[in-house]
């Protein structure tokens, strides 16, 4: 019996001996992937990190291409802008002007009608007066032939 349980033992400890490098060696694998996994990780932040750079330089880059370019534009905007203010103020200039000129001309339209229905009113009453004097006169001439 003793016998019996030496031999169990032995295989107990074979078993046992075993199933440690079983376990040792799946342990090593599992490690050995982490690590490989590890540094595939590293690899693919490092690659992230360099296109994130290259993203940024290149958006710097776009951003101060779109400066230089607009700039032109934007200053002729600008011009543009000025100029249309300044005809804008020029065109209420001559718009007040023209409102100014007509006003006047409209205050002597008037004038001018009110002097020329004055001049006919008097032309009227002078021709009224001549034919009054013509009519005295040949009544005169009648007088002074007769006479």
């Amino acid at each position: 019996a003793l016998l019996e349980i030496e031999k169990e033992g032995n295989i107990l400890r074979q078993e046992k001996d075993k199933l440690l490098s079983d376990l040792e060696v799946k342990f090593q694998y599992s490690e050995k992937e982490a690590h490989d996994r590890e540094e595939a990780l590293r690899r693919e932040v490092s690659e992230l990190r360099k296109r994130w750079q290259d993203s940024v330089r290149r958006a710097d880059g776009l951003n101060m291409d779109l400066q230089q370019s607009t700039a032109p534009l934007i200053r002729q905007l600008e011009s543009a802008e000025r100029q249309n203010r300044l005809r804008a103020t020029t065109w209420t200039e001559v718009e007040a002007k023209l409102r100014s000129d007509l006003e006047e001309h409209v205050v002597q339209h008037e004038k001018i009608v009110k002097m020329k229905h004055e001049l006919v009113t008097t032309n009227k009453r002078l021709e009224r007066a001549i034919i009054d004097k013509e009519g005295d006169m040949e009544v005169f001439e009648k007088k002074t032939e007769e006479a």
